[in-house]
């Protein structure tokens, strides 16, 4: 007597892959995008389960809980039992995911003294008036820790005589920020030199 199993062979079937993350970025940071490479995987399992399959597959969970960059990790499938993949993206390292973390932009107002450079030895002068607003834009991080003698306004008096003067001041920020000035107020000086 011979007894032979015969059983359906399994279905194949590409699915894409999605990446899962849990937790949140840092305050004043948010997840700008997230890819994963495969971005398509190819699966085989029991017909049945193949079938029931929805047209993706989660990644394990990636934490991205406070962070302040991106973050970039080799994960392996959330499979279902039974469920195998082939070729590329199996293992327990198959799919790279990489989510950016960007910092939220936003704006602030700052009020700054306005500062007189290149005057001319054995005068005065006197600005009108003596402070501006100056209205930035750039990472909310840096914003938040921004503090008001960081931002710099400038008039450069070289070359004036005695007078009144009307000048552009420049502002200066600290490097590596990110931050732009988007206007003053106002945004030219009356400069008396006597």
């Amino acid at each position: 007597k011979v007894t032979i199993d015969v059983e359906r062979q399994g279905g194949y079937r590409d699915v894409a892959v999605r990446a899962a993350s849990e937790g949140s970025p840092a305050s004043g940071y948010w997840i700008s995008s997230i890819n994963v490479t495969p971005i398509l995987v190819t699966v085989w399992g029991e017909q049945s389960l193949i079938q029931e399959l929805p047209g993706y597959l989660d990644t394990q969970p990636i934490s991205v809980e406070g962070a302040t960059g991106d973050v970039v990790k080799r994960v392996a499938l959330d499979l279902p039992e039974g469920v195998v993949v082939l070729g590329e993206g199996s293992g327990s390292e198959g799919i790279l995911v990489r989510i950016s973390v960007q910092p939220q932009l936003g704006g602030k107002t700052t009020y700054s003294q306005v500062t007189m450079v290149s005057l001319p030895l054995g005068l005065t002068a006197t600005p009108s008036p003596a402070g501006v607003d100056v209205i930035l834009s750039g990472p909310l991080p840096a914003l938040q820790t921004l503090q008001p003698d960081d931002v710099r306004v400038v008039v450069n008096l070289a070359g004036l005589s005695k007078g009144t003067h009307k000048v552009t001041p420049t502002v200066e920020l600290p490097d590596g920020l990110g931050l732009q000035v988007k206007s003053m107020v106002p945004d030219i000086i009356e400069v008396t030199i006597q």
